[in-house]
């Protein structure tokens, strides 16, 4: 039978394979099923991945007055602020909410997503360094799907650290690989791949994976927009063919 556990399950990996709407199905059930207020967030998650960012704000707020304690609700807020270009607005969300959830990796993780997305890229490869020396492999299941060392190596490209740079993706660009011999249709994968390799400049392999990420469900088009990794790739037909899809 079907309890608040198993539907929420098969919300997280409807979401994943790219049917939020399926998700949003099974969450009412979910909701349905509990016994206690459950965390609003991944209902934001969902509408927002559908573009409905009011509704999406509304599951946010209540997550925040359920569960003041965590910072899943403003969270949620920074990153719609981000994917809506509202970098200020972030930034202002992220600055009220820093220090009381600051032992939360969510905390950083959403701050260095702010400024690479913004192009502030002193400050976040300073923030991915930090975040790199807590957790080497971390990273490529936030929104965004930015690892660590994708971000990382990125950065140090972007800062004359050629080499450097190029080590750090290449390895990062292996164990994606290497992931993707086990599962090779998982669309956040296929996109952590893509990302790795346009930063690279692999430009046809990048097409490849990413267009198979967005086959495989990969629809989140305004973290691809943002993302400053695939900024070499953006004049490219096939890309844009792949985006607008």
């Amino acid at each position: 039978g079907i309890d608040e556990r198993s539907a929420g399950h098969v919300a997280s990996f409807t979401k994943t394979l790219g049917r939020p709407d399926l998700a949003l199905k099974w969450l009412r059930i979910m909701k349905h099923l509990q016994v206690q207020p459950g965390n609003e967030s991944i209902i934001g998650d969902c509408l927002a991945d559908l573009c409905e960012d009011e509704r999406a704000e509304e599951a946010y707020h209540q997550t925040m007055e359920l569960h003041p304690d965590l910072p899943d609700g403003w969270v949620g807020l920074c990153r719609l602020r981000m994917l809506k270009r509202d970098f200020a607005g972030a930034a202002e969300l992220w600055s009220k909410n820093d220090k009381n959830f600051s032992h939360f990796d969510f905390t950083p993780q959403i701050a260095a997503q702010l400024h690479f997305f913004s192009r502030n890229f002193a400050e976040a490869k300073r923030i991915y360094a930090e975040l790199a020396l807590k957790d080497a492999q971390g990273g490529g299941k936030f929104y965004g799907a930015i690892s660590y060392q994708s971000a990382l190596g990125f950065l140090e490209l972007k800062t004359d650290r050629r080499e450097a740079g190029q080590n750090i993706l290449n390895l990062a660009l292996q164990s994606e690989l290497d992931q993707l011999t086990t599962s090779p249709r998982h669309p956040e994968i296929l996109y952590r791949t893509a990302a790795i390799e346009a930063a690279l400049a692999l430009k046809n392999s990048a097409l490849v994976h990413l267009r198979a990420a967005a086959i495989e469900g990969w629809i989140d088009f305004r973290s691809l927009e943002l993302d400053p990794r695939f900024d070499g790739l953006r004049d490219d037909a096939a890309f844009k063919e792949i985006f607008e899809s």
